[in-house]
């Protein structure tokens, strides 16, 4: 193992957290530091470092993107009310400025955003930030010869990670996921690899030294989505799949575990210790009845926000058309019409959930955005990939504009997109992949699978 340069060290705080020190910094990535999130939906696999034990060592909190075990926002709250004053926190420069404007209102000594394709020196440790997709980013970290990559939700394409690698080097260290993060088909009767595919790719592109797998420390506690645990990869197998892929042993990390560029991982079975807490979770209690006449006004409100997005972003959209298992009803989400209300009698019926679920989404800006990574929902017809759903999380997420045109100037949208345009290509063929498929799967269901009518996801919902 190469000697690293620099006193420069990681602990792992929980999760997608880890605290990046050396002499004169300490960058905080992506606290969540307890609580169940994504409306009860998600939870900690282990207990996360107490803020006691290290909050005096952060000088910088880095968030990479809105989803909640990323941007929690009762951990900021709990930094900020034990020093936020003396913390800069950094977020992604984005299209949209109602993240970055929410956190400057939070008490931290400052809200900095980074550009991207672009170093930002703070004391000894410049930052590069790497935006991925509609709210995704990762973040390269220079500390005097080093380069840490933290990827962690990232999906950047190989091309894109070809020329990271020329801009900055061969890292020391990259941190990424290697598990599901939601919905996932239910036919499938295996842990899910794809993402942990994807990281071996980013290793094979980037040729880092060591390997970190993080981000994935979480398991699925709600009724609705508890069965997504049996998907999902424990650390062990994915240590063990990484090195018979790579031959490259990957390590991770348990809260309060260290790795330091001098000497590398001090603790280097934390894979085990996952594994062995993988017990199943006590799960959260079953959503509560809402009122459906209030849920039917509250989508047909935040559909008509969609009517401000330009026309030919609508125009192909059909409609989303949602069975209510605990309300025994149906609604249907007309975005080209901007508006929402009952449908009796559907032709045909794409997703099923409670009704607690879709006013979640319908009453959160990113409720929409975060709907898949809940995975609280069944896929009665066509794809997950309903082109209603990408409509909606892009409109969630900041990607239009509430003003005609307003959005297509901006130079912050310009940026983004020059920093992501090694990918756009990818995400093009991604997009056309996804409708074709949710068209073949509409047209001509596979066979044990016979798309939905509305009657039947009514039957279905009296027989349960």
């Amino acid at each position: 193992m190469n000697v690293g340069t620099t006193n420069l060290s990681v602990t792992m705080i929980g999760h997608a957290g880890l605290l990046i020190e050396a002499p004169g910094i300490g960058l905080l990535t992506d606290p969540w530091l307890g609580g169940r999130i994504f409306d009860n939906s998600w939870e900690l696999a282990l207990p996360a470092l107490p803020l006691a034990d290290f909050v005096d060592r952060v000088t910088h909190v880095w968030i990479s993107h809105e989803h909640p075990d990323h941007l929690h926002w009762p951990s900021l709250r709990a930094i900020v009310a034990a020093r936020g004053p003396a913390i800069a926190l950094l977020f992604q420069e984005h299209p949209s400025r109602a993240v970055i404007d929410q956190l400057g209102r939070l008490g931290f000594g400052a809200a900095i955003e980074l550009r991207p394709g672009c170093w930002h020196r703070f004391g000894p440790a410049a930052l590069r930030s790497l935006p991925a997709g509609r709210i995704d980013c990762g973040l390269a970290v220079r500390i005097g010869d080093d380069v840490i990559v933290n990827l962690n939700d990232a999906k950047l394409s190989p091309s894109r990670l070809r020329g990271l690698r020329r801009a900055i080097g061969r890292p020391r260290l990259i941190a990424a996921q290697f598990s599901i993060a939601g919905w996932q088909p239910p036919e499938a009767d295996r842990p899910a690899t794809k993402v942990l595919d994807r990281t071996i790719a980013a290793w094979r592109a980037l040729a880092p030294a060591e390997v970190l797998l993080f981000a994935s420390h979480a398991r699925f506690c709600h009724p609705d989505n508890a069965w997504l645990n049996r998907h999902a990869l424990p650390a062990d197998r994915a240590v063990d799949r990484f090195a018979a892929a790579t031959g490259v042993t990957p390590f991770c990390l348990s809260p309060g575990e260290r790795w330091s560029a001098a000497i590398g991982a001090i603790t280097p079975h934390a894979a085990t210790r996952y594994a062995a807490a993988a017990t199943p979770p006590a799960l959260s209690p079953p959503d509560p009845l809402c009122d459906a006449e209030a849920l039917c006004a509250a989508a047909d409100a935040h559909a008509a926000t969609i009517a401000r997005v330009p026309w030919w972003h609508r125009r192909r959209v059909p409609k989303l058309v949602v069975a209510l298992r605990d309300l025994a009803c149906v609604i249907a989400i007309d975005l080209r019409a901007g508006r929402a209300g009952f449908d009796p009698a559907p032709a045909c019926v794409h997703l099923e959930m409670t009704g607690a679920m879709l006013l979640f989404a319908c009453t959160r800006r990113w409720g929409f955005d975060t709907l898949d990574v809940a995975g609280r929902y069944r896929v009665l017809a066509g794809t997950k990939d309903h082109p209603a759903l990408r409509l909606l999380s892009d409109h969630g997420a900041g990607r239009f504009s509430d003003r005609l045109g307003k959005g297509l100037v901006s130079p912050r949208l310009w940026r983004r997109l020059w920093a992501r345009r090694a990918d756009l290509l990818a995400v093009a063929r991604k997009i056309r992949r996804d409708r074709a498929a949710f068209d073949r799967a509409i047209a001509a269901p596979p066979v044990g699978h016979q798309a939905s009518t509305g009657d039947e996801a009514l039957q279905r919902i009296d027989r349960e």
